[in-house]
């Protein structure tokens, strides 16, 4: 097999279509990988270009962690250029994160003086190819823009926007819940946004999300509990091309058996539409699931 797609790539060079000399992608690829080969083979084979993608679990189960550990993937090891835009977090904490994850220098070893030095470590370790921004603008206004700008603009193959729960609120309205809720018409509008400019880009977004939890004392325990919960990502849910639900034991049970485990749950893909759940390890020191394979 081996010889048989050398002897291919043999007739390309002196067909002159491509020089040999370029690490690309097998044609007609238009899959970026996440890094994780079980969440890839559920999806059938990576993110495709054109998509929306939600990744959503309850606060701290690691659905941005993901997110970002599937855009330093792209930036890192597929050549791609990847934008991350913190509407949620701190630029600071996702820029050590990523240098962690790729790294394997614990997150709490990493230690720079000023903003100017964590931009210059992200672009050594990711060769200039991954951007991490923060923005204090929350309208859906602004995050519409500095999407467009990533993909348009700067040309971004992927871009992540973390997190969707604090999309529309602003400093100067503090009259909850007038700031829009997952389940709302201002919601879905942006997500209708968001879908058509990945497709029109032929880029990929992927959508970072937090489950809440549904009534009082109940929390969940099972990857299908949170299964339970995607009804209340309402637009988000249901605009995805791809949707992906994270589920922690140990974040709701220090003592569970299966402490140090997290189940991503495949509840639909561009080809896919019976859940699909698969296991990882989470390093969180390192900031990054690794497989269990």
């Amino acid at each position: 097999m081996e010889r048989a797609v050398e002897g291919a790539v043999e007739v390309l060079i002196e067909a002159g279509l491509i020089t040999g000399e370029e690490d690309v992608m097998p044609a007609g690829d238009d899959l970026i990988r996440t890094g994780l080969a079980e969440i890839d083979d559920a999806l059938g084979g990576g993110l495709r270009r054109g998509s929306l993608t939600v990744i959503a679990g309850h606060g701290g189960a690691g659905a941005a962690m993901l997110a970002r550990q599937i855009a330093g993937h792209a930036a890192a090891e597929q050549g791609l250029t990847a934008g991350y835009l913190a509407v949620g977090s701190r630029a600071a904490d996702v820029q050590r994160e990523a240098i962690a994850g790729q790294t394997g220098v614990r997150v709490t070893e990493i230690h720079h003086d000023t903003a100017a030095e964590r931009r210059a470590a992200v672009e050594r370790v990711f060769d200039g190819r991954l951007t991490i921004r923060q923005t204090d603008v929350r309208t859906r206004e602004a995050v519409l823009e500095r999407a467009i700008h990533s993909l348009q603009v700067d040309e971004d193959d992927l871009l992540v926007i973390d997190c969707l729960n604090l999309i529309g609120v602003v400093d100067d309205d503090w009259r909850f819940p007038l700031s829009p809720p997952l389940a709302s018409d201002e919601m879905a509008d942006l997500l209708r946004h968001l879908r058509v400019l990945a497709l029109d880009a032929d880029r990929v977004i992927i959508v970072v999300a937090d489950l809440p939890i549904m009534g009082t004392g109940e929390y969940p325990n099972s990857a299908d509990h949170s299964m339970a919960h995607r009804a209340a990502l309402g637009p988000a849910a249901q605009l995805a091309d791809s949707l992906l639900l994270l589920y922690r034991p140990d974040l709701w049970d220090a003592n569970d058996p299966r402490s140090g485990e997290t189940d991503v749950v495949v509840a639909r893909g561009p080809h896919r539409h019976v859940p699909t759940t698969v296991t990882f390890a989470h390093q969180l020191h390192l900031a990054r699931f690794v497989s269990f394979r």
